[in-house]
């Protein structure tokens, strides 16, 4: 599995990736089409996204023909409940829990490594909320946080 940034050369592996993920839940053609409108990995949002530089994707080999397995989409979040840096995880897809699970540890270390003091989560993320509740896992009314620095409150 190779590790890497999310570039705007990626965004027709994502669509592709994700509308083959679409194509095994949802059988009705229209009902597909509709999800798609509505999903946080449409084209407009990968353009806002990608650039930013804080997406991954993890490769089966070196991308390009290597097949995609996971990846997410973030930017930082400035200034929210008292804290000056967060790191808003948008979206997490995967074809298994394992590469789910390592994505989700690599937003956790980026932030650790990039002195943030939070990673925030939307409340329709599917993650093993189990495995983070030592790390400080908070429900709020619309995400979940994880805090990833010391904060004396």
């Amino acid at each position: 599995m190779n590790i890497k940034v999310l570039r705007p050369r990626d965004i027709d592996h994502i669509i592709n990736f994700e509308k083959d993920l679409l194509l095994q839940e949802i059988e009705d053609d229209t009902e597909r089409e509709f999800a798609a409108w509505q999903a946080p990995w449409r084209v407009e949002a990968l353009e806002h996204y990608l650039p930013l530089g804080w997406s991954f994707a993890a490769w089966e080999g070196d991308e390009g023909d290597s097949p995609l397995l996971g990846y997410f989409l973030a930017q930082p979040f400035l200034f929210y409940k008292g804290m000056t840096q967060s790191l808003w995880l948008e979206h997490l897809q995967s074809r298994s829990e394992n590469i789910k699970n390592e994505l989700l540890d690599l937003a956790y270390r980026l932030c650790r490594e990039k002195h943030f003091q939070q990673l925030l989560l939307t409340l329709n993320l599917d993650f093993d909320k189990e495995k983070w509740q030592g790390f400080h896992l908070e429900k709020q009314p619309d995400h979940y946080s994880i805090l990833t620095s010391k904060i004396v409150r």
